[in-house]
């Protein structure tokens, strides 16, 4: 779980797609020789990252990366952000360990 903690009179949404006072899940992580990549959803099911590797990026996406990482084009609340992004837009983040063994 992620979270960016700011405060209400302070919306990022407009310039990055991302919500103050809001939490994503992580789904996965994914990496290639150059990039780090963070999938990352918002419960909400809308509403997206707008920077580099998001799905409005048409620079850095090619074909053979878009088939390695599952990248899928759609207003679904599912994107990609590098780790560099997402240590300087997230303030929160928190990993929950379930040991299904017992």
């Amino acid at each position: 779980m992620c979270a960016i903690v700011g405060s209400d009179n302070k919306k990022k949404w407009s310039t990055s797609g991302l919500e103050n006072l809001h939490a994503y899940s992580v789904i996965s992580c994914h990496s290639d020789n150059e990039v780090w990549l963070l999938k990352v959803r918002n419960p909400w099911g809308y509403g997206e990252w707008r920077g580099k590797w998001s799905d409005w990026d048409e620079i850095n996406w090619t074909e053979e990366l878009k088939s390695k990482f599952g990248f899928c084009k759609k207003d679904d609340g599912i994107f990609f952000i590098s780790i560099e992004d997402y240590i300087r837009e997230y303030e929160s983040t928190t990993v929950c360990f379930v040991d299904d063994t017992k």
